[in-house]
């Protein structure tokens, strides 16, 4: 905050000693400003710039593992690359990139490949891609605790067949009693059997491990306190009658869950973590084995600033205009070949929903227009919970 000092006009009088009175010499008095009838202008408001979650082990990727320790294990050299899923990967994920979810948990992720093209023209995997991950996720105790009671609790590595000219490895284990590390080598030179790639992929894993031990601990991130708290419980922002009134349908025919399909892995847990579970819906009519989800990253909105200027996937979004969206908040739609997406910013909140093109195959509503209610129905109801 600025301040204006005023200055105030000082009147003597000088008495001077002697027998003849010397008249007093003329003063002349400086002219008062005049109050300004304009008001000054009133500051911008200061806009804190948003925290981005940092890996909470302070130890970079080539310092976990160096490219020593895999230089042998390709045919083409391996360099850093980014952990944003490329189209290939995330064919079927349509919602928000799970290295963002990967990242406000905290954790280290690395990625290394030899820059050739994943996929070959007929859409089958090329056999000259070579791509080696490594995720460590912290206080991950209770986490690894559902993945081993699913897989075991004994930390094995896994090969491919050896009869291919590469193959992959993979490997997870809990580390320090609370650390999950995943580690994933696809396209790694073939020694020939099952027992030699192991004895090759093994360098890579006690790397991982000696770093975990050794790097420092850095501070642990937490959500804006501005940031408006929404339930974790599947449903909260998208309701059975917001969905029933968008497709014509009974509130009572809609049905939610938010339980993982068919297993588990390092990125679902680290979803329940962070409280990041897709919540999915269905009806009688709708046309989704597994149900349409919805997603929620509380105090994601870094992830959606970062998004845009990263992933070409989201760089692309389209402002939507709707009804009722609060100040400061927005909304984008994207769309990607059938798939329509909506992504909110709600008290900074990211909420991105979509719907499959084949799940409306009973309804007259399209994908895109149905998508579109429902953003609408969040925000209405969003700003009235929130007044």
């Amino acid at each position: 905050m600025k301040r204006m000092i005023l200055g105030s006009t000082l009147v003597a009088t000088l008495l001077l000693a002697g027998c003849t009175p010397t008249p007093a010499p003329e003063t002349t008095t400086p002219p008062v400003a005049e109050p300004s009838s304009t008001a000054a202008p009133t500051p911008e408001p200061t806009i804190e710039p948003l925290v981005t979650p940092e890996p909470l082990f302070e130890i970079a990727c080539d310092d976990l593992v160096a490219p020593a320790t895999y230089a042998s294990l390709t045919r083409v050299p391996l360099e850093a690359a980014s952990v944003i899923n490329d189209a290939f990967e995330r064919e079927y994920q349509h919602l928000i990139e799970t290295s963002y979810k990967l990242q406000q948990a905290q954790a280290t992720q690395c990625r290394w490949t030899n820059g050739l093209p994943q996929q070959e023209s007929n859409g089958n995997i090329s056999n000259t891609y070579s791509s080696l991950g490594v995720v460590v996720l912290p206080n991950a105790k209770k986490a690894w605790a559902n993945y081993a009671e699913i897989y075991g609790e004994e930390s094995k590595i896994n090969c491919g067949t050896p009869d291919e000219p590469s193959t992959f490895c993979s490997w997870d284990g809990l580390v320090d009693d609370d650390t999950w590390a995943s580690i994933n080598f696809s396209g790694m030179k073939n020694f020939g059997s099952k027992t030699v790639n192991k004895r090759n992929f093994q360098p890579i894993i006690d790397a991982v491990k000696a770093g975990i031990s050794s790097a420092p601990r850095g501070d642990t991130w937490t959500q804006p306190a501005e940031t408006t708290t929404i339930s974790a419980k599947c449903p909260n922002v998208l309701t059975a009658a917001m969905i029933a009134d968008t497709l014509g349908d009974k509130k009572a025919s809609v049905k939610f869950g938010d339980s993982y399909i068919g297993g588990t892995g390092i990125q679902f847990e680290a979803e329940r973590i962070i409280d990041a579970n897709p919540c999915r819906w269905w009806t009688p009519q709708t046309v989704a084995e597994y149900g349409t989800p919805y997603e929620i990253l509380r105090g994601g909105e870094w992830a959606w600033e970062a998004a845009r200027a990263g992933d070409n996937n989201v760089a692309t979004a389209k402002t939507l205009p709707l009804d009722n969206l609060p100040d400061g908040d927005t909304a984008w739609i994207r769309t990607e070949g059938e798939f329509s997406n909506v992504d909110l910013i709600l008290g900074g909140n990211w909420i991105s929903i979509v719907v499959y093109p084949e799940t409306l195959q009973n309804y007259e509503i399209s994908p895109r227009d149905a998508v579109k209610a429902f953003a609408q129905s969040v925000v209405t109801g969003y700003a009235e919970s929130n007044r």
